[in-house]
């Protein structure tokens, strides 16, 4: 109001007395703005600052605040960003290692089943078959080897006996099991 009043009797001590009165609590109302982030506002009471008195010596001032806190907002949206990428990050490993544990506990189960002797040979043949074929992970492996070590029979031999069954010497890429 008072700026308009100006441009309208640029003498009249009476509104420049308003302008001079009124400084200190926009200066304040600019920098409240700043402390909430609220940047668009801060910018506006500048502006009005300017325009009432363009050597304010609070004009500098307020205007690095309002830079250095634009900056810092920026960073700390940035470090939240990264902390939420890191999050989702974190809870696709976590689903992923739960996944291979579930796919181990039932490669396990399927080979118990199968090491008992309950599927028909067709039958294991054909999950071996479809195994094969789609491709074993790692945890399935791990899951058929902990099926086999919780079926196996301990032999009882000497220590000094050795195995002389041929496993892997003859080129053939077997393994007895």
């Amino acid at each position: 109001y008072y700026l308009a009043l100006r441009d309208k009797l640029p003498d009249d001590p009476t509104v420049a007395s308003a302008l001079t009165d009124l400084m200190p609590y926009t200066v304040i109302a600019a920098e409240q703005a700043v402390s909430r982030e609220q940047f668009d506002e801060a910018l506006r009471l500048v502006a009005l600052i300017e325009k009432a008195d363009k050597t304010a010596p609070a004009l500098p001032r307020i205007r690095q605040s309002v830079t250095t806190s634009q900056q810092a907002v920026a960073k700390r949206s940035e470090a939240e960003d990264a902390r939420a990428k890191a999050e989702v990050e974190a809870r696709a490993l976590a689903q992923q290692q739960q996944l291979a544990t579930q796919q181990a506990a039932e490669a396990e189960a399927a080979f118990g089943v199968l090491l008992d002797g309950v599927p028909a040979e067709e039958e294991i043949a054909a999950f071996l078959v479809a195994l094969s074929a789609r491709g074993e992970t790692s945890d399935e492996i791990a899951g058929a080897a902990r099926a086999l070590r919780a079926r196996l029979i301990p032999i009882v031999a000497p220590d000094d006996a050795i195995d002389v069954c041929g496993t892997g010497g003859d080129m053939s890429n077997s393994v007895h099991v």
